[in-house]
């Protein structure tokens, strides 16, 4: 079982693809990513981890893929490659936290100070789910496009 809240299953039937092995994906995979300029590529036996880790990606508006994980499972008519992300929950570690001690005794914020926290909150959080949820449902037909050439 893979736990990531954006995930995305891609099925690859061996009758499709003659010669087609793990190495052989995750290879085209890599490539594909150390083509696109990610600087964080590290490729485990199953998997590859992956992180656009510059200071410039957020103002690449072109690129919305900055992060995620390729999981690669066999079964026995094909593949199985599982491509996701769950960092888009570390933008609701600071919220929380920040919504957490405004109930405290010692909080000097007021009801429309915590609104604006929730809004801002609801606002960021969503924008950015369901831009990287769009990212990783255009990698997942780039995986497919990649594995066909």
């Amino acid at each position: 079982m893979t736990f990531l809240p954006i995930q995305f299953r891609t099925k690859i039937k061996f009758s499709d693809y003659e010669k087609l092995n793990k190495s052989d994906i995750l290879d085209k995979i890599e490539n594909y990513l150390e083509l696109k300029n990610y600087n964080y590529v590290v490729r485990k036996e199953n998997s590859i981890v992956f992180h656009k880790s510059n200071a410039w990606t957020s103002f690449d508006f072109k690129s919305f893929l900055v992060s995620g994980i390729v999981k690669l499972k066999e079964r026995k008519d094909g593949f199985v490659i599982i491509s996701g992300n769950w960092m888009v929950f570390l933008i609701a570690i600071p919220f929380i936290l920040i919504l957490l001690l405004s109930k405290s005794d010692y909080s000097t914020l007021d009801v429309n100070d915590i609104q604006i926290i929730e809004y801002s909150f609801a606002t960021l959080f969503g924008v950015n789910m369901i831009i990287r949820f769009f990212a990783h449902l255009i990698f997942k037909y780039k995986i497919k496009d990649l594995i066909k050439n």
